[in-house]
């Protein structure tokens, strides 16, 4: 599901989609965020929540689970992710609207005396139990956990800060995540599925993709086949999509970035 950041006019709102199957808007400004729900769903239209100590900044869509407690295992859950001008990152549950794990103090303790608000949030697969957050302060993602709130790992993508973050869906173990900085080209990362129920080890950088001639203003990732495909808009009437051999050796500063397979072309801005 597509990342959703604040407006740049300083009023901290902004809007994204959940996957088609939870049928659900998620909107947030200033302190408040609120879940619209299809009409014809049975459940509350209205689940909405404020933070007094919080002003949100970002947020994201992932996956929760399969609901085997509920006696449904077809049943999938869903989540969201939001950031905070603050630096911290919340996790909450689509159905219940309750807050699932700790709220993670991620940038709060990373950047001082600057703005240490998330701007960039991506959620993993539930088997692997994290978030990944960025900041435009610093050229930093970290690696959080759901639920104790602690940072797992951290790891530079470049030499700016982090404006945009996407996890590869399509693929149950491995797991791929696309980053991208203000200035630089964008980057795609590997993190192998863990093996004997051992904790996942950090990604590593596995590609370099050309960067759009403009700030990137979307990304998004897939698993296809032995491919990664990547996608980047950057508000114009073009699109770049990537394609990366996930067997490929990481041999990324030795080459080149890599450019994209193909642009698709349109006749209004995306």
């Amino acid at each position: 599901a597509a990342a959703a950041s604040a407006s740049s006019s300083g009023s901290r709102r902004g809007c994204c989609f959940g996957p088609p199957e939870a049928g659900t808007l998620l909107t947030f400004s200033g302190r408040r965020w609120k879940l619209w729900r299809d009409a014809a769903d049975d459940q509350d239209s209205g689940v909405a929540h404020s933070d007094p100590a919080e002003t949100y900044s970002t947020a994201c869509w992932g996956c929760g689970g399969s609901d085997e407690d509920g006696g449904d295992e077809h049943r999938v859950d869903y989540r969201f992710a939001l950031g905070c001008i603050s630096g911290r990152v919340q996790v909450w549950d689509s159905r219940s609207g309750e807050a699932v794990g700790t709220k993670a103090e991620a940038f709060a303790l990373v950047v001082k005396g600057q703005d240490c608000a998330v701007s960039a949030l991506a959620l993993a697969r539930p088997e692997r139990g994290s978030a990944f957050a960025g900041c435009g302060a610093v050229p930093d993602i970290l690696e959080l956990g759901i639920s104790d709130g602690a940072t797992r790992a951290s790891f530079k993508a470049g030499k700016a800060g982090v404006t945009l973050l996407s996890v590869a869906a399509g693929h149950a173990e491995d797991l791929w995540l696309l980053s991208a900085n203000a200035g630089s080209a964008l980057r795609l990362w590997h993190s192998p599925a863990s093996k004997g129920g051992g904790s996942s080890a950090p990604p590593a950088q596995q590609a370099k993709l050309t960067a759009p001639a403009n700030a990137p203003s979307y990304l998004d990732a897939r698993c296809s086949g032995s491919r990664v495909l990547a996608l980047c808009a950057d508000g114009t009437s073009q699109v770049d999509v990537f394609a990366v051999e996930r067997t490929a050796a990481t041999a990324v500063g030795k080459h080149p970035p890599t450019s994209a397979l193909y642009t698709l072309s349109t006749h209004e801005p995306i």
